[in-house]
């Protein structure tokens, strides 16, 4: 897997594809592997991965290494994405259910999801970056239910939810 250390034998090239990499499980294991890997991934290589996905963290990183803050954003934008993925299958179910209507089975929640990606992701965005820059990301630890379907029916119009399969 690994030629001369790396992707590539290339540092340039194995630097692009670690800024490239998703999967930051992946990522992590890929930074920790040797001292040639650890090399990449140094603290200039966790700001550019930060500022790829958010461009105004130079004015919101105050402390501690950008490993530390691309990772906690990472964090708690996952934490969003699953309590929004939980609404949708509440609502693709039970909520269905209440409505008198044929609730979704697991692999339609999956085609859902799948197909609303995108406007999930934005929708994941939006609500981190507006209570990041109100100071209140602290906040979203004990977060009520209400908060994400707040943010996630500005995009997912709850009619949606009860429209019949095709």
């Amino acid at each position: 897997m690994y030629k001369n250390n790396g992707f590539s034998g290339n540092k340039d090239i194995d630097y692009k594809i670690l800024l490239d990499m998703d999967d930051i499980s992946d990522l992590l294991n890929l930074c920790s592997v040797n001292k040639y890997m650890t090399n990449l991934c140094n603290e200039d290589f966790w700001k550019k991965k930060t500022l790829l996905l958010d461009l105004s963290a130079l004015e919101y990183k105050k402390e501690g290494t950008w490993e530390e803050y691309f990772l906690n954003m990472v964090k708690v934008l996952d934490q969003i994405k699953t309590a929004m993925i939980s609404e949708i299958k509440a609502m693709l179910t039970m909520g269905r259910e209440d409505e008198g209507l044929t609730e979704y089975t697991e692999k339609e929640i999956q085609e859902f999801i799948s197909e609303n990606v995108n406007k999930l992701d934005t929708v994941v965005q939006t609500m981190y970056f507006d209570y990041r820059n109100e100071g209140e990301l602290s906040d979203l630890k004990h977060a009520e239910l209400d908060w994400y379907r707040e943010y996630l029916f500005e995009s997912f119009p709850v009619d949606m939810f009860y429209e019949d399969l095709e």
